[in-house]
């Protein structure tokens, strides 16, 4: 069973709904480690060319059951990485994780099963942030040793196809 859901509101070049999917395996660490948590976790991504006025958002739909994060991006920031969706899944990073780590605290009095849970969820998000390439590690490096250990697939999605970032930065000169 999925734990987690994901929506994005950004313009098609921005990868960010392809890179927020990544989300969705950490559903594993849920049913694995977390079953006690009876809620789903939604979280939707948007890279929006203004963010005046616009901020970012946590709510409890009671009746859905689930607990919905609606993180605000800059489109900016994003720009110069359009067809780079390594750089793109940084930029998501530095913008996610304070957001989660801030909002699951926020909520261990409006949810009190997250009280006993709060520091051990947040830290393997970290962790898993840092294995899938959303966050480096505790010395500021990536975790590049990770093309080791995964599929020939899932390196392609993590740093792109090398043929396509060549033929896309030619065709931008």
């Amino acid at each position: 069973m999925e734990r987690i859901s994901i929506t994005s509101d950004s313009p098609g070049y921005v990868k960010v709904s392809e890179i927020g999917r990544d989300l969705i395996a950490f559903s594993e660490i849920l049913e694995k480690k977390y079953n006690q948590i009876d809620f789903e976790l939604a979280f939707c991504f948007r890279a929006l060319y203004t963010t005046r006025g616009i901020n970012s958002k946590v709510r409890f739909y009671k009746d859905e059951n689930w607990l919905g994060m609606d993180l605000i991006m800059p489109l900016a920031e994003f720009n110069p990485y359009k067809y780079n969706v390594s750089m793109q899944r940084r930029i998501m990073g530095k913008y996610f994780f304070p957001f989660f780590s801030k909002n699951i605290h926020k909520y261990i009095y409006k949810l009190p099963i997250l009280k006993s849970i709060e520091k051990d969820l947040v830290e393997d998000m970290r962790l898993f942030l840092i294995e899938n390439l959303w966050l480096p590690d505790e010395n500021g490096q990536f975790k590049l040793s990770v093309i080791e250990t995964v599929s020939f697939e899932r390196a392609m999605s993590l740093f792109g196809n090398p043929k396509e970032k060549s033929s896309q930065t030619m065709l931008k000169e």
